[in-house]
Protein backbone atom coordinates (compact mmCIF):
# COMPACT_ATOMS: atom_id res chain seq x y z
CA UNK A 1 0.00 0.00 0.00
CA UNK A 2 1.41 3.43 -0.46
CA UNK A 3 0.04 6.36 0.84
CA UNK A 4 0.45 10.57 -0.06
CA UNK A 5 -1.83 13.03 -0.55
CA UNK A 6 -0.02 14.49 -2.91
CA UNK A 7 -1.52 12.64 -6.46
CA UNK A 8 1.26 13.09 -8.74
CA UNK A 9 4.06 12.15 -6.13
CA UNK A 10 1.98 8.79 -5.20
CA UNK A 11 1.70 8.48 -9.31
CA UNK A 12 5.33 8.80 -9.30
CA UNK A 13 6.13 6.27 -6.25
CA UNK A 14 3.66 3.37 -7.54
CA UNK A 15 5.67 3.32 -10.77
CA UNK A 16 8.63 1.35 -9.34
CA UNK A 17 6.70 -1.76 -8.05
CA UNK A 18 4.12 -1.87 -10.72
CA UNK A 19 7.01 -1.87 -12.92
CA UNK A 20 8.15 -5.01 -11.11
CA UNK A 21 4.47 -6.97 -11.44
CA UNK A 22 3.48 -6.04 -8.22
CA UNK A 23 -0.11 -5.20 -7.12
CA UNK A 24 -0.12 -1.22 -5.39
CA UNK A 25 -3.02 0.02 -3.85
CA UNK A 26 -2.71 3.81 -2.99
CA UNK A 27 -4.49 6.50 -1.38
CA UNK A 28 -4.43 10.24 -0.78
CA UNK A 29 -6.57 10.05 2.27
CA UNK A 30 -4.39 8.57 4.76
CA UNK A 31 -8.12 7.80 6.95
CA UNK A 32 -9.48 5.97 3.96
CA UNK A 33 -6.03 3.96 3.72
CA UNK A 34 -6.46 2.67 7.37
CA UNK A 35 -9.55 1.85 7.08
CA UNK A 36 -8.97 -0.15 4.21
CA UNK A 37 -5.72 -1.57 5.74
CA UNK A 38 -7.49 -2.62 9.10
CA UNK A 39 -10.38 -4.80 6.64
CA UNK A 40 -7.37 -6.57 4.70
CA UNK A 41 -3.91 -5.96 6.44
CA UNK A 42 -2.44 -9.07 6.34
CA UNK A 43 -2.66 -9.04 2.11
CA UNK A 44 -0.19 -6.70 2.35
CA UNK A 45 3.77 -6.71 2.40
CA UNK A 46 5.03 -3.26 2.25
CA UNK A 47 3.65 -0.24 3.72
CA UNK A 48 4.47 3.32 2.40
CA UNK A 49 3.50 6.66 3.67
CA UNK A 50 4.92 9.76 3.27
CA UNK A 51 5.56 11.29 6.20
CA UNK A 52 4.44 14.94 5.67
CA UNK A 53 0.57 14.89 5.10
CA UNK A 54 -2.01 17.42 6.49
CA UNK A 55 -4.27 14.75 8.02
CA UNK A 56 -1.72 12.00 10.15
CA UNK A 57 1.84 12.41 9.91
CA UNK A 58 3.44 8.96 8.47
CA UNK A 59 4.74 8.52 11.81
CA UNK A 60 1.26 8.27 13.18
CA UNK A 61 0.20 6.12 10.46
CA UNK A 62 3.24 4.02 10.88
CA UNK A 63 2.25 3.04 14.47
CA UNK A 64 -1.30 2.25 13.19
CA UNK A 65 -0.20 0.00 10.81
CA UNK A 66 2.17 -2.14 13.09
CA UNK A 67 -0.60 -2.57 15.57
CA UNK A 68 -2.54 -3.44 12.83
CA UNK A 69 0.04 -5.70 11.20
CA UNK A 70 3.48 -5.65 13.48
CA UNK A 71 5.82 -7.78 11.05
CA UNK A 72 4.97 -5.47 8.22
CA UNK A 73 7.75 -3.31 5.95
CA UNK A 74 7.60 0.07 6.66
CA UNK A 75 8.76 3.17 4.41
CA UNK A 76 8.04 6.93 5.20
CA UNK A 77 10.22 8.76 2.10
CA UNK A 78 9.62 12.21 1.86
CA UNK A 79 11.38 14.92 0.01
CA UNK A 80 11.98 18.57 1.37
CA UNK A 81 12.18 21.62 -0.59
CA UNK A 82 15.74 23.36 -0.65
CA UNK A 83 16.85 20.77 2.14
CA UNK A 84 20.23 20.61 0.25
CA UNK A 85 21.11 23.90 -1.03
Amino acid sequence: MVVDDEKNILTFVMKAPESHGMNVVSYTDPNLALQHFADVSKSFDVFVSDLRMAELTGFQMARKVKELHPRIKFANPSHYPNSYG
